[in-house]
């Protein structure tokens, strides 16, 4: 396959989930044609409420900000079945919602337990926020 646009990578490949909503949920999360354990290494961007852009003209309300992180725990699902035995997962938002990041990171360690938090050992901005479930290790492994 070839590289993402203008990254440097010549091994990274940019799938899409489809949009079709999913029977038994109803999410429109799915990834079809993949096998189980397809990848080593995901990096997941999922649709967010975007908290953390600036300027913004319209802010979305409480119970839509809410229905991202149910949205987004469909595309977690999805990765963790695409993952290998040892790969990583990285999970990036452009939020400031603590649902949608620290209660995200809670709700993959509780539903996958062979899932763990790593410090990758860059320490770029806040830590993760108090009162969303995580040990205080946990939250300075989250930015």
């Amino acid at each position: 396959p070839p590289p993402v646009a203008g990254s440097g990578a010549g091994c990274v490949r940019s799938l899409f989930a489809s949009s079709s909503p999913d029977q038994a949920t109803g999410l429109h999360v799915s990834v079809t044609r993949l096998p189980p354990s397809s990848f080593s290494h995901i990096l997941l961007d999922p649709p967010c409420s975007a908290l953390g852009l600036r300027p913004r003209l319209h802010l979305p309300s409480g119970s839509d900000v809410r229905q991202y992180s149910a949205y987004q725990r469909g595309f977690v699902d999805q990765a963790v079945k695409l993952l290998k035995r040892g790969g990583r997962l990285a999970y990036s938002t452009c939020t400031y919602n603590p649902e949608e990041n620290e209660g995200m990171v809670k709700y993959v360690l509780e539903k996958y337990r062979g899932m763990e938090l790593v410090d990758v050992g860059v320490d770029l901005g806040k830590r993760g926020v108090d009162g969303c479930g995580l040990t205080d290790e946990q939250r300075g492994m989250v930015r």
